[in-house]
């Protein structure tokens, strides 16, 4: 087939051309051939970015960001990618890989670092606004992320992100410049109806957080997250301040009986919404639950999984672009601009000092 011809072509031309930009300390020079050659052949962009030999001519890249970049475990599970900000054990990651938003984590969290090592983490804060969350270790004289200027960063530049090992996790390039990325609407998942005492549930939708939380019809909605449910329409409003994937308790009165249940907001059950997800399961290409909602945020089109956000972005000289923050869709993930993160970092270290 013309792409099995193409691609070991291409493959060929990036090894060639990755050892020169590095005996010329011309990356920049390059990076735009590498991309003018990949812009005129109808290839998939995963066959060239996925693959091995693809990687393996951006090790010089990662050489030292994956130093300053950990793997984030939430008891033994995997979490998340974190960022070392400070060489004292200041780390900055993905907050809702490890916590809910008042900052309770319901595992230990622990910072596994290039070298092997690994230490127990305290969330030290969280930025809800960016999903990013500041993890304190103890640990001295660690290397530091060094950051790229963020007014320098331009569409089309390659962004790399790396793991702990000496190859790259994946590479991309940035689409589109920092911007806000607008908050979805979380949905409960029930009908309502007027009650004295709340809103009355009439019906729960099936698969929807309000099911798995083990809500009723029949069931009184009273309280959520502890604010008093006055009328059907108060609820609604109430919740529509959450996205997806935000827990939220909901305390409802069955029979007499106080209850309270934990429930997870969902997607509104559109076509368009079900069936972009669903294709991307069967891809294999598992979404962010925390995919939106940010103030500022820049666009690239690297293949993430959940569970590497939280670490650095980095361009081809090694500076961190920013943080890797969300695996939105199949051509897009999102990160936190340098600068931004910076402001972040030092307004959670205020806090906490």
């Amino acid at each position: 087939m013309v792409h099995r011809r193409i691609i070991p072509a291409v493959l060929m031309l990036l090894l060639s051309i990755a050892p020169m930009a590095r005996a010329q300390d011309g990356w920049e020079d390059a990076a735009e051939l590498m991309k003018e050659t990949v812009q005129r052949i109808i290839v998939p962009k995963s066959a060239l970015t996925d693959s091995p030999q693809v990687r393996g001519a951006f090790r010089d890249v990662v050489q030292t960001p994956s130093r300053w970049t950990c793997r984030v475990l939430a008891g033994s599970r995997e979490a998340a990618l974190g960022t070392i900000v400070d060489s004292d054990g200041w780390i900055v990651t993905k907050a809702s890989q490890i916590a809910s938003r008042d900052g309770k984590a319901t595992d230990a969290i622990f910072c596994r670092l290039a070298n092997g090592r690994k230490y127990e983490a305290t969330i030290v804060g969280i930025d809800n606004d960016s999903d990013l969350a500041l993890l304190k270790i103890e640990a001295e004289g660690l290397p530091v992320v060094e950051w790229a200027e963020t007014s320098l960063t331009h569409v089309g530049q390659w962004a790399v992100t790396p793991g702990l090992s000496s190859e790259p996790l994946a590479i991309g390039v940035v689409s589109v410049l920092p911007r806000e990325i607008p908050k979805p609407t979380g949905i409960l998942g029930i009908v309502l109806e007027e009650h004295e005492e709340g809103a009355l549930i009439i019906q729960v939708l099936p698969d929807s957080g309000a099911a798995r939380a083990g809500l009723q019809v029949g069931d009184v909605v009273t309280y959520v997250n502890g604010e008093r449910t006055k009328s059907r329409e108060s609820l609604i409003n109430f919740v529509r301040q959450f996205s997806p994937g935000d827990e939220i308790r909901v305390t409802i009165r069955r029979e007499g009986e106080e209850l309270e249940r934990k429930a997870t907001l969902t997607e509104p059950p559109t076509g368009r919404s079900l069936n972009r997800r669903d294709v991307q399961n069967n891809m294999g290409s598992e979404l962010s639950t925390r995919r939106a909602g940010f103030p500022q945020a820049l666009q690239h089109d690297t293949v993430l999984r959940p569970i590497d956000c939280g670490g650095p972005l980095v361009n081809l000289n090694g500076k961190a672009l920013g943080v890797n923050v969300a695996r939105a869709g199949r051509t897009e993930s999102f990160a936190i601009a340098a600068d931004e993160v910076q402001k972040i970092v030092a307004e959670l270290r205020s806090k906490a000092e």
